[in-house]
């Protein structure tokens, strides 16, 4: 099972108030199920467009609180604009992923 998000409009981004009301798998009218643990493997990919970081900044959260959220076990994010064969960075990040997802 593939599952993916669509949005309303090309400059809707996830956020708190709109994560639930999302169009999960409108193609085939299905929506997200809920405590699949252990029997689904949820994948969720984004493309960020924009800088993330360690720091405490909102996108960063919300970028991160989502998938947790939508019980995600893998997340991918494209064009985080980070470069990531930076030690400090990989480390600073995954400590701060490790926080919301731990």
């Amino acid at each position: 099972m593939v599952e993916f998000c669509t949005f309303t409009n090309d400059v809707e981004e996830v956020n708190e108030d709109n994560i639930s009301s999302m169009n999960h798998n409108k193609s085939w009218g299905d929506s997200l199920p809920t405590n699949v643990k252990g029997s689904t493997i949820r994948v969720v990919y984004q493309n960020v467009n924009r800088s993330i970081s360690a720091s405490d900044n909102s996108h960063t959260n919300t970028l991160l609180d989502n998938p947790n959220r939508m019980e995600a076990d893998i997340f991918m994010a494209s064009e985080t604009n980070v470069n990531w064969k930076s030690a400090p960075n990989r480390n600073d990040f995954k400590q701060k992923v490790s926080k919301v997802w731990p």
